[in-house]
């Protein structure tokens, strides 16, 4: 492995010598229950976006989108330049890193997904979703 770079773990285990460092990422929520599993973490590319992105499972996603519908995928996309008015409208300071924002609001509001709240804020944020398998 060269200086500098950081085992990754591959396909079944195996280190792959010099990958990339991993996307810094923060989970937001990851529940499983009788409705299916809810899943929503963050991440800060390396140019600076920061990405919000969910999936949904199970029963609780059927009752809302009807018969047979049991998946839902979501994403937001808050652009660099725009990141600092994200952490601002969650109520981080201006030194806070971006996903420890994300992730402090989120607690703060029970798992709430906060691209609805960074929406609701005026945020300039892109929008994402997929109903199916």
């Amino acid at each position: 492995m060269e200086p500098g770079a950081r085992p990754v773990v591959g396909c079944y285990g195996a280190p792959m010598d010099n990958a990339p460092d991993p996307t810094p990422a923060a989970i937001l929520r990851d529940q499983l229950d009788a409705d299916g599993s809810r899943y929503l973490d963050a991440t800060l590319g390396a140019d600076g976006r920061l990405l919000i992105e969910g999936q949904d499972v199970g029963a609780g996603v059927e009752r809302v989108f009807g018969d047979g519908i049991r998946e839902y995928e979501w994403s937001w996309t808050v652009r660099p330049a725009n990141v600092p008015t994200a952490v601002a409208a969650l109520d981080g300071t201006p030194d806070e890193p971006p996903l420890a924002a994300v992730a402090r609001w989120s607690a703060a509001h029970e798992g709430a997904d906060p691209g609805s709240a960074l929406k609701k804020a005026g945020v300039p944020i892109e929008f994402w979703s997929r109903a199916g398998d």
